[in-house]
Parts: structure tokens; C-alpha cells; sequence
């Protein structure tokens, strides 16, 4: 008997020794590059939340299709699409083959401020929101062309959102690709819910899904790329360390920090739009031959930052929309009482 567990004890320090080893070796080859990452294999994408974000993800989208030969290239890369809140509708525009990058980029450049939280023809006071995004959603709607999220021409693709009826976190893999997508961005107050069959459905993202991941279709052989926002406030490191929990071969997480806050209100929101739309663009082109960052075996981290920014009087006036927004969540409810 203690012959047996000496042969045990012996087997597993070798094993031991032989994945110590194999780590090491490991850490010591160089990192890959951006480029040499995106390359090497398909993948799965996932886009963080973030308030305003969705300039500065389909920046990094277009940053990432420079990298691979053009937006084409890419998509014939992905296994899989996911986002959270702002996210979500950047995951949704990769997912369908059929439409072009750049004509989101267009829409999103066109917005203006009153096309969004300045739209006083378009309130939602009594629905629990400041304002319902209709003109956004308009045109958002004509670029899915009606699709669902099923639909056979889309790669996976799915969000998150929460249903305040029955108080849990969802993960939303049917029903309309547009509903679907701003669903998960109705981030409250400034947003109502959005009802979806029985459930009424709202942002809470960054209690539940900062980092888009959740819904992603993986294996342990899956490799993922995770955008996250860096500089909103609710996506801290954690967020970045949180695909680890997937459980798969290999993550990239390109960390964008630094960029033009992208608030939709006056002065100057076209100009901010096109600022962090381009200069997220141009920082991961920027960075596509430089070695990636290594955090723990198999994640890899690569940071970029603009060169140019964008600044304004923005974080004050996000914080009197915030104000609003629950000021007209407040009343609308004293009014249906």
C-alpha cells in the first residue's frame, strides 16, 4: 500500500513539474502581435457596454477590418457575435454579413443631438424614460432590414438585457434584431423599458454584462476578442478579467482608453461622434504590429489609445440628462398614480 501511494505521489509531482514547465515555456515565447492574433484563427467578438460607446466600437470594428484585409476578411473570421447595451447594436451590424460596416458609421456620423436625448417631440416621460430614441431606431431598423435575430443569413448572435417583471438577467437569442438590441441599451432613467412578449426589458448592464460576454457561443477550444470600454465609469478591471470565467483557449481584450466621450447633446455632438469613432479606428491601426500585452496564460491584453481628442463641457451635461431623465421617471410615475 505505501508502494502504491509513493508511485501516486511520484505521478503527480511529475505532472506537476511537466505543467510548470509547459507554463513556462510558454510565457516565454514572445506574444503575438494584433495582427498576428486576428490571423491566426476564427474567433468569437464581444463589444462592452458603455454609455454613448457606440461610435468608438464601430471604430474598433473598422480598426480590426484594416487589420485583416477589410470588413469581408473579418467576418469570414467570426465564429460568433455578442454585445452588451451599446454594444449590442455594433455585435448585431457584424453579425449580418449582408450589411455594411461603414453604412452603420454613416447613421451614426448623420445623428444629431436632437435626434436623440434632445428630441422633445419624442418624450417618454410616462413610460418611465426621458426619451425613446425613435428617429434612431428608425433608421437602425432600416439598416437590419427587419431581420430577426434567427435569421438564416446572421452569424450567433446574442445580448443581454433584464426583465423587470420577473427580475432577472436574460440572454436575448431571438425575436426582432432591432427590438433586441435596444432592449438591452433601454438604460434607465434615460430610457424606457422596451416590452418584448410578456417581458419588459432594461439596461443593467454593468451589474450583469459589462463585458458582452455572456451570451457568446464558446467551447474550450473557442478563441474570444473582447472591446471594452475602458474609460466608462461602470467597466473597472474586472471587466477585462471577466471572459476568463469562459473558460476557453485564447482571449484578446482590446482596451480602449482615452477616447472623446460621445454624450448625444449639444455643443458640438457631431463633432465628438466623428472624433471617437476615427480616433478608435486609428489607434487600433495603430497598434495592430505591436506585441500584445500578456495578463495570464492564454489572455492577452492590447491598449490603445487616440492621439487626438475631442474635449467639452460633456460630463456636465451628461450629469443634467441623468437629472432629467429621473426627474421624468419621477413624475411618471406620480401621474399614473
Amino acid at each position: 500500500m505505501a508502494f502504491a501511494q509513493n508511485i501516486r505521489h511520484l505521478a503527480r509531482k511529475a505532472a506537476t513539474i511537466t505543467t510548470i514547465t509547459a507554463t513556462a515555456s510558454c510565457e516565454k515565447e514572445d506574444a503575438p502581435t494584433l495582427r498576428e492574433w486576428l490571423e491566426k484563427d476564427t474567433f468569437s467578438a464581444a463589444f462592452s457596454q458603455g454609455f454613448g460607446c457606440e461610435a468608438a466600437s464601430i471604430g474598433v470594428a473598422l480598426g480590426l477590418a484594416d487589420g485583416v484585409g477589410g470588413p469581408h476578411q473579418l467576418r469570414r473570421r467570426l465564429d460568433g457575435v455578442a454585445g452588451a447595451s451599446s454594444g449590442a447594436k455594433v455585435a448585431a451590424v457584424l453579425a449580418a454579413p449582408n450589411i455594411p460596416i461603414e453604412a452603420f458609421e454613416s447613421l451614426v456620423k448623420r445623428m444629431r443631438f436632437r435626434d436623440a436625448l434632445l428630441d422633445f417631440d419624442d418624450l417618454a416621460i410616462y413610460e418611465g424614460g426621458w426619451a425613446r430614441l425613435s428617429t434612431f431606431r428608425k433608421h437602425f431598423s432600416a439598416l437590419v432590414g427587419g431581420r430577426d435575430v434567427q435569421s438564416l443569413d446572421m452569424l450567433p448572435f446574442s445580448t443581454t438585457a433584464f426583465d423587470l417583471k420577473s427580475m432577472r438577467s436574460d440572454i436575448m437569442s431571438e425575436g426582432p434584431l432591432e427590438l433586441v438590441c435596444f432592449a438591452s441599451g433601454a438604460f434607465p432613467p434615460l430610457f424606457p423599458p422596451i416590452h418584448i412578449g410578456t417581458a419588459l426589458y432594461t439596461d443593467v448592464a454593468f451589474f450583469t454584462d459589462a463585458s458582452g460576454c455572456r451570451g457568446l457561443q464558446t467551447s474550450p477550444e473557442s478563441r474570444v476578442l473582447q472591446v471594452c470600454h475602458a474609460d466608462v465609469p461602470f467597466n473597472g478591471p474586472w471587466v477585462v478579467e471577466s471572459p476568463s470565467s469562459l473558460n476557453v483557449r485564447e482571449i484578446c481584450s482590446v482596451v480602449l482608453t482615452g477616447n472623446t466621450r460621445v454624450v448625444p447633446l449639444p455643443p458640438g455632438a457631431r463633432v465628438r461622434v466623428a472624433a471617437a469613432l476615427d480616433g478608435a479606428r486609428e489607434a487600433v491601426v495603430a497598434a495592430l504590429d505591436r506585441p500584445l500585452e500578456r495578463v495570464a496564460p492564454g489572455h492577452y491584453v492590447c491598449r490603445v489609445s487616440p492621439k487626438k481628442r475631442v474635449a467639452g463641457a460633456v460630463d456636465a451635461l451628461a450629469l443634467s440628462a441623468l437629472v432629467a431623465g429621473a426627474a421624468g421617471v419621477v413624475v411618471g410615475v406620480l401621474r399614473r398614480r
